[in-house]
Protein backbone atom coordinates (compact mmCIF):
# COMPACT_ATOMS: atom_id res chain seq x y z
CA UNK A 1 0.00 0.00 0.00
CA UNK A 2 3.08 2.26 0.30
CA UNK A 3 4.53 1.88 -3.03
CA UNK A 4 3.25 4.48 -5.26
CA UNK A 5 1.14 3.82 -8.57
CA UNK A 6 2.00 4.25 -11.90
CA UNK A 7 -0.23 6.28 -14.72
CA UNK A 8 -1.03 2.55 -16.61
CA UNK A 9 -2.19 1.07 -13.28
CA UNK A 10 -4.38 4.13 -12.08
CA UNK A 11 -5.88 3.84 -15.68
CA UNK A 12 -6.83 0.08 -15.05
CA UNK A 13 -8.48 0.99 -11.19
CA UNK A 14 -10.67 3.81 -12.80
CA UNK A 15 -11.47 1.77 -15.64
CA UNK A 16 -12.28 -1.40 -13.96
CA UNK A 17 -14.38 1.16 -11.58
CA UNK A 18 -16.09 3.17 -14.06
CA UNK A 19 -17.55 -0.21 -15.81
CA UNK A 20 -18.48 -1.31 -12.06
CA UNK A 21 -20.47 1.89 -11.89
CA UNK A 22 -22.34 0.67 -15.21
CA UNK A 23 -20.32 3.54 -17.43
CA UNK A 24 -19.71 2.84 -20.68
CA UNK A 25 -16.20 3.23 -21.35
CA UNK A 26 -15.29 1.66 -24.39
CA UNK A 27 -12.69 3.40 -26.09
CA UNK A 28 -10.07 3.47 -28.94
CA UNK A 29 -7.84 6.31 -28.71
CA UNK A 30 -4.02 4.98 -28.23
CA UNK A 31 -1.01 7.75 -27.28
CA UNK A 32 2.15 7.36 -29.45
CA UNK A 33 3.98 6.28 -26.80
CA UNK A 34 1.56 2.93 -27.21
CA UNK A 35 4.79 0.91 -26.91
CA UNK A 36 5.34 2.03 -23.47
CA UNK A 37 2.29 1.28 -22.32
CA UNK A 38 2.27 -2.26 -21.01
CA UNK A 39 0.02 -5.35 -22.96
CA UNK A 40 -2.79 -5.66 -20.20
CA UNK A 41 -3.45 -1.56 -19.42
CA UNK A 42 -4.10 -0.39 -23.36
CA UNK A 43 -7.11 -0.71 -23.11
CA UNK A 44 -7.82 0.45 -19.91
CA UNK A 45 -5.78 3.72 -20.91
CA UNK A 46 -7.68 3.59 -24.42
CA UNK A 47 -11.05 4.02 -22.53
CA UNK A 48 -9.91 6.57 -19.83
CA UNK A 49 -8.30 8.88 -22.17
CA UNK A 50 -11.18 8.92 -24.93
CA UNK A 51 -13.78 9.70 -22.22
CA UNK A 52 -11.47 12.16 -20.60
CA UNK A 53 -11.17 10.99 -17.05
CA UNK A 54 -7.14 11.22 -18.14
CA UNK A 55 -5.10 12.98 -20.26
CA UNK A 56 -1.74 12.58 -22.35
CA UNK A 57 0.68 15.84 -22.83
CA UNK A 58 1.86 16.03 -26.69
CA UNK A 59 0.63 12.71 -27.65
CA UNK A 60 2.26 10.84 -24.89
CA UNK A 61 0.50 8.88 -21.76
CA UNK A 62 3.46 8.57 -19.74
CA UNK A 63 2.15 5.53 -18.83
CA UNK A 64 5.42 4.12 -16.75
CA UNK A 65 5.17 7.40 -14.28
CA UNK A 66 3.90 7.83 -11.49
CA UNK A 67 0.78 9.23 -10.91
CA UNK A 68 0.75 12.59 -9.14
CA UNK A 69 -1.53 14.14 -6.12
CA UNK A 70 -2.42 16.56 -8.54
CA UNK A 71 -3.57 14.19 -11.00
CA UNK A 72 -5.26 12.43 -8.50
CA UNK A 73 -7.44 15.40 -7.60
CA UNK A 74 -8.53 16.28 -11.40
CA UNK A 75 -9.23 12.49 -11.54
CA UNK A 76 -11.57 12.79 -8.88
CA UNK A 77 -13.21 16.06 -9.92
CA UNK A 78 -13.80 14.41 -13.28
CA UNK A 79 -15.04 11.16 -11.72
CA UNK A 80 -17.75 13.31 -9.65
CA UNK A 81 -18.78 15.20 -12.73
CA UNK A 82 -19.24 12.50 -14.46
CA UNK A 83 -21.09 10.43 -11.88
CA UNK A 84 -23.69 13.07 -11.06
CA UNK A 85 -24.74 13.34 -14.11
CA UNK A 86 -25.39 9.46 -14.82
Amino acid sequence: PARKITREEAAAIIDRFLKYMGVNTDGNEISDDRSDIGAWARQHVANVVSIGIMSMDNGDFRAKENITKDECGEIINKLADMLDKN
